[in-house]
């Protein structure tokens, strides 16, 4: 979100990240990907797969528009506020304001919570580093999302004299890099939360679009006996065939 020409907007958070080891799939299957919000200052679209958990959308950061939101992982706040709660099982609340900071208008924005922590507090002129996200990459590997990572909550922006909150691996990005920019947009395809904008009305960002990775495991090999003490190897694909490997009978008669 952005500030209001006082202190830095609050970063966005990191759209909920949900993650199934094993589940039995048949027949047709409905998917709908969340993105960011048709409006900047608006929560991110949840993402929805039928019969599983829906993946909650990441909370606005707060700023000069309204205070922060719960989501997948909660906005983080501006100057005194409360940063936005996450949601269970899914990501982390967004960082505070500094309730003892004078004046409170002179801070940076709390950084917006990620799917494997919580975004930092507010404790000056510097915008708060958002919360960090999860590593799939020993799952997925390192093609998607950012390297294998996913969810980080976005930096605050930060007040005259102070520096932008940054994020860490896995789609949030950095708020507002000078007075009066934007924060940076979240990373495509990582649900990784938006900077929040940075001094003199420096605009909010979106957060990144999500993604739904589905993995297949390979059929192992398997041993069939037929009641003829023939044990037949199953075709792994559509180039193989069906390999004999014993065509004795109890009797040794040949099959």
């Amino acid at each position: 979100n952005s500030d209001n020409n006082n202190g830095g907007g609050g970063g966005g958070g990191a759209g909920g990240l949900v993650y199934n080891a094993s589940v039995s799939l048949s027949g047709q299957q409905t998917i709908t990907v969340g993105g960011n919000n048709s409006a900047v200052r608006g929560d991110g679209v949840s993402t929805t797969f039928t019969g599983l958990t829906t993946a909650f959308g990441g909370g606005k950061g707060a700023g000069a528009s309204g205070g922060a939101s719960a989501g997948g992982s909660g906005g983080g706040a501006f100057r005194n506020g409360t940063g936005g709660a996450g949601t269970a099982g899914q990501g982390y609340a967004g960082g505070n304001g500094s309730s003892t900071y004078s004046p409170a208008s002179d801070q940076g924005g709390a950084g917006g919570g990620g799917a494997g922590g919580v975004g930092a507090d507010a404790t000056g002129p510097n915008g708060a580093n958002g919360g960090i996200g999860l590593d799939y990459s020993s799952v997925f590997g390192t093609t998607y999302g950012d390297s294998g990572w996913f969810a980080s909550g976005g930096g605050g922006g930060f007040h005259a004299g102070g520096s932008p909150g940054t994020a860490s691996n896995g789609g949030g990005t950095s708020g507002g890099a000078s007075s009066g920019t934007t924060g940076a947009t979240g990373q495509k395809h990582t649900g990784g939360g938006g900077g929040g904008g940075s001094i003199a009305s420096g605009p909010g960002s979106y957060g990144g679009s999500g993604i739904v990775l589905v993995q297949i495991p390979s059929a192992s090999p398997s041993l069939t006996f037929d009641g003829y003490n023939k044990l037949t190897a199953p075709v792994l694909d559509a180039s193989s065939t069906g390999t004999r490997l014993s065509d004795w009978d109890n009797n040794n008669q040949s099959k």
